[in-house]
């Protein structure tokens, strides 16, 4: 697995909100319709939740993406929907730094390739997504369309 230090916080912040709800892996399986090998997966530290997925784990737990993966110490959060497409709001942060598609991949370790996809994605993978908000400065909810800013 890619960026293993950044699911640490991830895995921590989940386990909290799983034992606070009560919640085993088999609760949790069923309470966001994922398959629990992939919710064992996760805790093995091999692979991280796809980002659909993360939506619904913040929408259980009612806190921001941000919150999960300990990029904010603010649990409260309200989605706020943002009508524009990831690659809108991608080319929009691309603009704002006047930055190209082959720097955002040279500067988040990326393949140019990858970035070029995004136009046809709904959303890049959750380490793209973790690599961008470092690079961004901007939050995985913006990214995500669940926050206007």
């Amino acid at each position: 697995m890619e960026d293993t230090e950044s699911i640490v916080p991830f895995l921590e912040t989940l386990k909290e909100l799983m034992e606070d709800r009560g919640l085993n892996i088999a609760g949790l399986s069923a309470a966001v319709s994922c398959d629990q090998s992939a919710i064992r997966r996760w805790f093995g530290e091999r692979y991280y939740p796809e980002p659909e997925t993360l939506i619904r784990l913040a929408d259980l737990f009612g806190c921001s993406v941000d919150y999960l993966f300990g990029l904010t110490d603010v649990a409260e959060f309200a989605p706020a929907c943002d009508g524009r497409s990831f690659y809108g709001r991608f080319c929009e942060l691309k603009r704002a730094l006047g930055v190209s598609d082959y720097r955002v991949a040279r500067e988040c370790g990326l393949r140019k390739s990858t970035v070029s996809k995004w136009r046809e994605v709904k959303s890049p993978e959750t380490v793209s997504l973790l690599r961008l908000a470092s690079f961004f400065n901007c939050s995985l909810e913006f990214l995500l369309g669940r926050s206007k800013e």
